[in-house]
């Protein structure tokens, strides 16, 4: 009858409603789901992304680490005196003015880093020496494990083998820059009682020369050219911030 059939056709319309809404909510979830999974894949890209902070980042070597480690897509940290010292402009470039003798901003900027690149050169008049035993300090206090610093051959590593590229540069040193040459051994035997995970740098002649991407390491048997410029110095040190070539070493370098 007539009733029977408006029931009927009442049941099979709210059949179909309900099938809908179970269709859009659904659809709605698998949306909500996939979202989801592309907010918890970017965040897990955000927070493996490699965090360092660059000392001296307007020096000649530091404006290149900036540059390599930008390159690398590190999320970098510039820590200088004078920010203007820094052309280079980046969404994952954060600068701060700075000084190394400011020890709670130190730490401060260190915080959450997974590696510091120390590229603040060596002038004799102990800043440096002081800047490194704040460092060294900051970074124990915040679990913050891998360095990556630099000297020259005046400070002697256990692997080195007697040669020009280890004699000399410290002989050198010991006649025209005594004062340096006493600051960089006091730096190195620091960093090497530091009792983490550093890599110092060693190098004798830095230039101004156009980037080769060639370098060349030593412990004194291997010859090498005393000049490198700035540029591959800086790489060389970025690279270093994910490997184990070199930890706890001190690779001499050059072109």
């Amino acid at each position: 009858d007539w009733f029977s059939s408006a029931i009927m056709c009442l049941l099979l319309s709210f059949h179909g409603l309900v099938f809908q809404t179970k269709f859009v909510f659904s659809a709605y979830l698998q949306f909500l789901f996939k979202h989801s999974i592309l907010l918890m894949l970017k965040k897990v890209k955000e927070d493996t992304q490699m965090k360092i902070i660059i000392f001296g980042a307007g020096g000649g070597i530091g404006k290149h680490a900036v540059t390599h480690a930008l390159n690398k897509g590190y999320e970098v940290t510039a820590y200088l005196r004078n920010p203007e010292k820094l052309t280079a402009r980046a969404e994952n470039l954060t600068v701060v003015k700075g000084e190394i003798t400011d020890y709670a901003w130190m730490k401060i900027a260190i915080s959450g880093c997974d590696a510091v690149v120390w590229c603040i050169g060596v002038n004799g008049d102990g800043a440096a020496l002081a800047g490194h035993k704040l460092l060294i300090k900051a970074m124990k206090e915040t679990g913050v494990k891998r360095l990556v610093d630099y000297g020259t051959p005046s400070y002697h590593f256990e692997k080195d083998q007697k040669s020009m590229t280890t004699w000399f540069p410290g002989f050198f040193a010991g006649l025209a820059f005594k004062d340096s040459k006493k600051e960089i051994i006091s730096i190195g035997e620091d960093v090497a009682a530091f009792g983490l995970d550093w890599t110092f740098v060693r190098f004798i002649m830095p230039t101004d020369k156009e980037y080769t991407g060639s370098v060349k390491v030593t412990y004194g048997k291997d010859k090498i050219s005393f000049s490198i410029s700035r540029s591959d110095i800086a790489e060389f040190m970025i690279e270093q911030v994910e490997s184990d070539r070199y930890l706890r070493e001190m690779p001499i370098i050059g072109g």
